[in-house]
């Protein structure tokens, strides 16, 4: 019943490199999964689900998150932040190319297009180049 307020960086690396397959609603399910798993206020690599870790080894806890000094703590980021974050990484590394940063994703290229124009708020989209 504690609120999650950070995800650590092993974790969120592992979220942004999961191509996402069954698309933003498996986000919600792992990340949702992770915050029942947790029991404190951050989510740990060892609460994604195995898929997500993609075989990363999963490493016996730290010291607890009081005995770890921390100069600023991380921000809980929401999904759609991951999400941006996500397709523009994507983007970056297809060159602006949609067909190709869809593959990246998981997901189809109708698909990003559309997500692209809800975080945008605009109809146009990147270059689309074959």
């Amino acid at each position: 019943r504690r609120p999650v307020t950070r995800v650590s960086p092993a974790a969120l690396d592992a979220l942004s490199q999961y191509p996402w397959p069954g698309n933003v609603r498996e986000l919600q399910n792992a990340v949702h999964r992770a915050m029942l798993a947790c029991g404190g206020d951050e989510i740990e690599l060892a609460h994604l689900p195995a898929s997500v870790r993609g075989g990363l080894p999963v490493l016996p806890p730290g010291p607890a998150p009081a005995d770890v000094p921390r100069s600023e703590p991380e921000p809980v980021l929401p999904l759609r932040e991951v999400e941006r974050r996500a397709m523009a990484r994507a983007l970056e590394a297809t060159q602006g190319n949609v067909t190709h940063a869809a593959r990246l994703l998981g997901v189809g290229r109708a698909t990003l297009y559309r997500r692209l124009a809800e975080l945008t708020g605009s109809p146009g989209a990147p270059r689309e180049e074959t």
